[in-house]
């Protein structure tokens, strides 16, 4: 069923503890600087320690379903040892929040970058794809799934380099420990099939998503979209998606050819972070055919993404609701308003054996 609330007693929770918090001019030794990010279970902010700059990420812990989500990302950080994994710093828990301090990265979200330097060719798109896949090779041997990896998810450690990238938000990891997940977590345009499907997924779903950053990367525009709902869904399911001649014409056939291999629906026959490592595209070394400026499209990109973020920010007063399970509380945010009047859509009607699981477009959406 769609969610409904209540704008005033929304308000009020908004006023009792986001507003209220936005006051700190500290917290645990760092001076809060200033706040550089807000979602559904808290925020972010700039902070610092002596000389020392950090990101704060403040998760309130009545919005999370399980606290054991944000313990996990707690402990998947701290043990990982990889060059281009977002550093951790220190874990603070609190009666009613967990804060999590981690480096800060000076040059800030690598599609803003891009957006900015104007000189962003595919050899650098290449250099950046092969840091991502090297990363997550790292986690998935230790079966950990990252279950967000999305454009907003990898930031620039300097902003003079727009291809040392680092992978950050582990909100929504999982170390797997052998077993299968089912349930659907990250961002609606980079959800691989066997997760919306509510199938047993592990790994592979991240390597979907990898396959849709790269063709924003190099196209400047998502393989999946669409205004409905049940048309985004369909769309995935069936790996509908086109390269625009527009936009990638002057695209290597190789990344093309590895972007195909990455969007299989099958999990099985998708390409392994490990096989992605070894695709000609990324093996090969630097060449003229490599330059194809990619900056515009990026920009063009970034400007829709910001505002349809806007847009969903701004609607969130009508989709979104309170859950309470004890004392615990999650905010969903439906997909859609065709989404809130529909709780799951028809395997017949997505072209699908009727056999398989339906689908429900209630997510756990970042925004």
């Amino acid at each position: 069923m769609g969610a409904r609330c209540c704008k005033p007693e929304m308000e009020a929770r908004q006023n009792t503890s986001s507003l209220g918090r936005q006051e700190e001019k500290s917290l645990h030794g760092y001076e809060i600087l200033g706040q550089i990010g807000e979602g559904c279970y808290g925020r972010v902010m700039k902070g610092v320690k002596g000389d020392q700059l950090v990101v704060i990420k403040v998760v309130e812990k009545r919005y999370l379903l399980d606290e054991r989500d944000a313990l996990e990302e707690v402990e998947i950080l701290k043990t990982a040892e990889h060059p281009n994994v977002v550093r951790f710093i220190e874990f603070i828990e609190e009666a009613d929040r967990f804060i999590i301090v981690l480096e800060n990265l000076e040059g800030g979200e690598l599609f803003d970058r891009v957006a900015m330097v104007g000189n962003f060719v595919e050899d650098d798109a290449r250099k950046v794809m092969k840091s991502l896949l090297d990363v997550l090779a790292y986690m998935h041997a230790r079966d950990v799934v990252h279950r967000d990896i999305k454009p907003e998810n990898l930031f620039l450690v300097d902003p003079h380099d727009s291809t040392n990238i680092k992978v950050a938000d582990f909100g929504h990891a999982r170390r797997l420990d052998g077993f299968k997940e089912t349930r659907c977590r990250g961002n609606p345009g980079t959800l691989a099939p066997e997760m919306l499907l509510r199938e047993p997924y592990g790994t592979q779903v991240d390597m979907w998503s990898a396959g849709c950053v790269m063709f924003v990367l190099l196209g400047g525009y998502e393989p999946f979209y669409d205004r409905s709902a049940r048309n985004l869904v369909r769309k995935v399911l069936h790996a509908d998606y086109s390269f625009d001649p527009m936009y990638f014409d002057n695209v290597s056939d190789e990344a093309k050819d590895l972007i195909s291999r990455l969007l299989v629906t099958d999990p099985e026959l998708r390409l392994t972070a490990e096989q992605a490592l070894e695709h000609p595209w990324i093996t090969q070394e630097s060449h003229p055919g490599l330059q194809q400026h990619l900056s515009a499209k990026i920009r063009v990109y970034t400007g829709r993404r910001k505002l349809r973020k806007a847009v969903r920010k701004a609607m969130a007063s009508g989709f979104l609701k309170d859950f309470v399970t004890g004392e615990k509380e999650k905010i969903r945010l439906s997909m859609s308003e065709e989404a809130a009047n529909e709780d799951m859509l028809t395997r017949k009607s997505l072209g699908l054996p009727e056999e398989t699981k339906e689908p429900h477009l209630h997510l756990d959406i970042t925004i």
